[in-house]
């Protein structure tokens, strides 16, 4: 079970409700790897309006998409990535010999202060806006990752700014994922899947879904054992932890396992 934490226990709640909050999420994550939180700040019209932006972008012509087209490399990355261009399966095996496409496209951005690996941008008409309002999203985003980690840093008893100081000024990217419609032959073939089973590389994970659903945990009662996250409020945040913090807390806390089995768009 995941447990739901009200972030504003920490943000402006009592010492008591803020240690209450702090040392909850540790919990949480240390047990399973994933909290729910409710009151983090984007409100439902806020993120009403992400998933209209993303259906508008991922709407568009392939063609169009692929002018600001990722290049792949050793580095961040910064645009649009196409349907099966990650393989997640080669994250966690690089030495499997059938490795498993992910059936999903994506669109990822940075701080927007980033020279050395500066984000694309759509320039169609029917975009105006869409920049503007995702470089706001990804602030409002990396600020609730800081918060955070200031409140692991009161429970894991660090001292303050121990953690944020290694994410200042940005340490965060945001990425819209989109899973097109997909034949379940095509997924019962075992050369597919929506997203492989793995873990994020980075500090902590914040996640919304739509309606639709379909991401799926690991039980760590029973390894190799899924079971889903339903959508029951599209507003709660989903957060896990990511390898990153596995290794600052010296396994501490396990970076969790993820996968995805939407079937649909």
């Amino acid at each position: 079970m995941i447990p739901t934490l009200d972030l504003s226990y920490f943000t402006v709640g009592t010492e008591q409700q803020r240690r209450q909050f702090a040392d909850g999420l540790l919990a949480g994550l240390i047990d399973t790897g994933f909290v729910k939180i409710i009151n983090h700040g984007l409100d439902r019209e806020k993120l009403d309006e992400v998933f209209t932006w993303s259906k508008k972008f991922f709407g568009q012509p392939v063609e169009t998409k692929n002018e600001i087209a990722n290049v792949t490399g050793p580095k961040p990355v910064r645009g649009y990535s196409g349907v099966s261009v990650e393989y997640v399966s080669r994250l966690v095996d690089d030495k499997t010999s059938k490795p498993i496409t992910d059936s999903k496209e994506h669109f990822d951005l940075g701080p927007a202060n980033d020279s050395e690996f500066p984000n694309q941008w759509p320039e169609s008409h029917e975009l105006e806006g869409f920049r503007s309002f995702m470089e706001k999203l990804y602030e409002e985003g990396n600020g609730i990752c800081l918060t955070l980690l200031e409140a692991l840093e009161i429970s894991l008893g660090l001292k303050p700014e121990s953690l944020k100081e290694r994410s200042i000024p940005n340490a965060a990217d945001l990425r819209l994922t989109h899973y097109p419609e997909i034949s379940i032959n095509d997924m019962r073939t075992g050369h597919t899947s929506r997203i492989a089973p793995h873990s994020d590389w980075g500090i902590i994970t914040l996640l919304f879904q739509d309606s639709t659903g379909g991401l799926e945990v690991e039980d760590r009662s029973r390894p190799g054992n899924f079971f889903p996250v339903e959508p029951d409020d599209t507003t709660e945040m989903i957060v896990n932890a990511g390898d990153t913090l596995m290794r600052w807390t010296n396994a501490k806390v396990v970076a969790a396992c993820i996968r995805s089995l939407s079937r649909r768009g």
